[in-house]
């Protein structure tokens, strides 16, 4: 079971495989196991793999929704940006973010938010539950600056995470939520043709002065021969 949980389990794991109380203590005192949280714990050998594989985050994510219990909460917002290889911005909250149908809570290093969660915003990454893409990228839009919040939608759409109808779905799905206008904002500034998020924040300084909004990789042809391709 540990190696589907990236090498992570219980105490009650432990016990059920035959580990005493004083001899699980003893392993963590030594080093051979690390406590990451309160009945959660996981071999220093596969810790040491996770850091060095760039899992480590993928590790403390799971350790929180272990120690919470709770099948029905996903990892969400900036949370499950960083799971779907998004970008996120600096100043965003170091916090663990999660979503739960039926419950709030707020716990040392993460925050669950109680909201609905449909079916088809439920996905799976490895051991990981998190939101679908376009959840995720309506709830940071809620949240984040509107830069910021264009810039992943932007990617999203450039690595095919998303479509700009699941965009639009999403968005309309929150309609009546706190920062639903920002969400819909961003919605409607995404455009998966930028490269780079220096691009996008480009973008939107163009538009922000009120000139017209810039056409994106237009193809230059001569004689039906691509001659070049331009930005902006």
């Amino acid at each position: 079971m540990s190696e589907r949980r990236l090498g992570i389990f219980t105490t009650a794991d432990a016990l059920g495989a035959g580990y005493g109380a004083s001899e699980i203590r003893a392993l963590c005192r030594s080093g051979s196991w690390v406590r990451l949280r309160r009945g959660v714990l996981i071999d220093a050998a596969a810790l040491a793999a996770a850091e060095a594989t760039g899992r480590r985050y993928d590790v403390d994510c799971l350790a929180v929704l272990l120690s919470l219990d709770r099948p029905s909460a996903l990892l969400s917002h900036a949370s499950a940006a960083r799971l779907w290889e998004l970008p996120t911005p600096r100043t965003a909250e170091p916090v663990l973010r999660l979503t739960d149908p039926v419950q709030w809570r707020r716990g040392r290093d993460y925050l669950m938010t109680c909201a609905p969660l449909s079916a088809g915003e439920r996905w799976w990454t490895g051991p990981l539950p998190l939101t679908s893409a376009a959840r995720t990228l309506v709830d940071c839009a809620r949240e984040w600056p509107l830069e910021d919040a264009v810039v992943a939608m932007d990617a999203a759409l450039l690595a095919e995470r998303v479509t700009p109808d699941d965009l639009r779905r999403a968005t309309a799905a929150v309609h009546h939520w706190r920062g639903a206008g920002r969400a819909a904002r961003a919605t409607a500034h995404a455009d998966g043709r930028a490269e780079s998020p220096l691009e996008t924040r480009g973008r939107l300084r163009i538009v922000g002065a009120g000139l017209p909004a810039p056409e994106l990789q237009v193809e230059v042809r001569a004689g039906g021969r691509l001659v070049g391709v331009v930005d902006a």
